[in-house]
């Protein structure tokens, strides 16, 4: 399940967003429609030193991916690329029979296309990942991602560096880094995500919701109104009405 508000009015302090009792973890969001027309967070891949990427999170795709070092035609974003040889913990993903893609060489590929006419491609890697960056203080996870060779049109010229794609896994067939942070039942307790989106910025909770986002105008706790999927594939809802003001 997936809860949804739309603003954010309130914020933890500066410092760790994993709430180790209710295992739920939470990562700030940042960007806004106006100027950037996307939100986005940071994640944390490698070890020992994790190095920080920018991801746009994206509801409507599952791909998670992100350029490195030697990209072939890749832009200039806020992180640097990815330094696959930097990471202990990373691994290709050979061409096998459980390759994801299609094959390049000894080792699997991806090619992904979006609706607005931009692409990416490259090759897949398995590597530890913090959803945030290091002041959220998230607990690590493998993940399957997405290393870019080649990137096109609007992942060429956007500022941030990749892609955190959170369809559902059916949407795919994929493997999707919210699937591997949920198989993680050690931190993560529930299979629900929130995204709470402001003007600018907000946040993205992984194993359950905030209450205290989802208030009246008297500051009251209100009931969160569940609603089932009308398609398996994306978080789309049967819409009754819509109001202003």
């Amino acid at each position: 399940p997936v809860v949804l508000c739309g603003a954010c009015t309130a914020w933890r302090p500066a410092g760790a967003e994993y709430h180790a009792e209710e295992r739920v973890e939470s990562a700030r969001l940042y960007g806004n429609i106006n100027e950037y027309a996307y939100y986005f967070t940071d994640l944390l891949v490698g070890w020992p030193r994790p190095q920080r990427v920018s991801v746009i999170v994206d509801t409507g795709s599952s791909l998670c991916g992100f350029p490195c070092q030697g990209c072939q035609h890749c832009g200039q974003h806020i992180d640097p690329p990815f330094r696959i040889d930097a990471s202990s913990s990373a691994e290709w993903i050979p061409c096998s029979s459980d390759c994801i893609g299609s094959c390049k060489g000894r080792w699997c590929a991806y090619t992904q296309s979006y609706t607005e006419g931009s692409s990416i491609s490259g090759l897949w890697f398995r590597d530890r990942v913090q959803l945030g960056d290091a002041m959220q203080e998230n607990p690590p996870v493998n993940a399957t991602l997405g290393c870019h060779r080649d990137e096109r049109k609007l992942f060429y010229t956007q500022r941030v560096n990749g892609i955190m794609g959170m369809a559902p896994h059916m949407n795919s067939g994929r493997p999707t880094i919210l699937q591997d942070l949920f198989r993680d039942r050690r931190h993560v307790t529930t299979g629900v995500f929130s995204i709470c989106l402001s003007d600018w910025g907000g946040k993205l909770s992984v194993g359950g919701y905030e209450s205290q986002y989802h208030q009246n105008k008297a500051g009251n706790a209100t009931t969160v109104q569940w609603m089932p999927l009308s398609h398996a594939g994306y978080y789309a809802v049967t819409p009754t009405s819509i109001g202003l003001g």
